[in-house]
């Protein structure tokens, strides 16, 4: 059985030049439908910060990976490698707010 749970998820492709004002409208465009945040424009490539429900870090980020490919074809954006990504589950954020400190002696959920 597997335990579903909910992730925020942040993907990164790093590119060779700055994302322009009107690529980054066009990925707004195109993330915003799946509730999808981008980032990029000052940096040399383009992100996008989304909510994901999935069993495990791994599986939230492949997840992600994938919708920021989708999203970048949309956009019309080359297909830069994902070089950074980052996830948090809401139930480490749960677990920081009720223990705090003694959280980072265990760390995360070494099922998650």
């Amino acid at each position: 059985m597997t335990i579903v749970r909910r992730w925020t998820v942040t993907v990164f492709a790093d590119g060779d030049r700055d994302v322009t004002a009107d690529e980054l409208t066009r990925l707004t465009a195109a993330v915003t439908p799946m509730g999808g945040v981008p980032t990029g424009g000052e940096d040399r490539g383009y992100g996008l910060q989304i909510a994901i429900a999935a069993g495990t870090r791994d599986e939230a980020v492949t997840i992600a990976t994938g919708a920021l490919a989708d999203a970048a074809r949309q956009a019309g954006l080359p297909p830069w490698p994902v070089t950074r990504s980052q996830a948090l589950g809401d139930h480490e954020v749960v677990a920081r707010d009720q223990w705090g400190d003694e959280y980072d002696e265990y760390g995360p959920d070494p099922d998650g």
